[in-house]
């Protein structure tokens, strides 16, 4: 780092910055893509199902994963265009996590989903 500050180029070991580079970007997706799917999860458990003392949990949830996806993408925010690429799958391993829940298997759920799919709307 310090080569790279000093603007020291020759003496960069360019293939381990990339690599680093490469590894940030895959962490921050999955990031997304864990707290996407985990929002949709507690959306879906608090808008179809019918477990009332759930609610407040599920509200709690739903609160800080829209406040961490705002940071992440605060931070990232070329992980906009990848939200588009990921909203759909992320929806559907939602729902396949519901459905193998015996918990949940009973409620039906969209197969399409209903939420707001904009990320300046769903980190609101």
């Amino acid at each position: 780092m310090a080569d790279l500050k000093a603007k020291r180029l020759e003496a960069i070991d360019w293939q381990n910055l990339i690599e680093e580079v490469e590894n940030l970007g895959k962490s921050d997706k999955r990031e997304l893509e864990s707290s996407l799917t985990t929002l949709f999860e507690h959306l879906l458990k608090l808008c179809y199902t019918n477990y009332v003392q759930d609610f407040r949990g599920w509200k709690g949830t739903i609160i800080r994963e829209r406040r961490d996806l705002q940071k992440l993408i605060a931070q990232s925010p070329s992980l906009k265009s990848y939200w588009k690429e990921i909203l759909a799958s992320c929806y559907q391993e939602a729902i396949k996590s519901l459905e193998e829940d015996k918990d949940y298997d009973r409620f039906t759920f969209p197969p399409e989903c209903p939420f707001p799919t904009d990320p300046d709307q769903v980190v609101k």
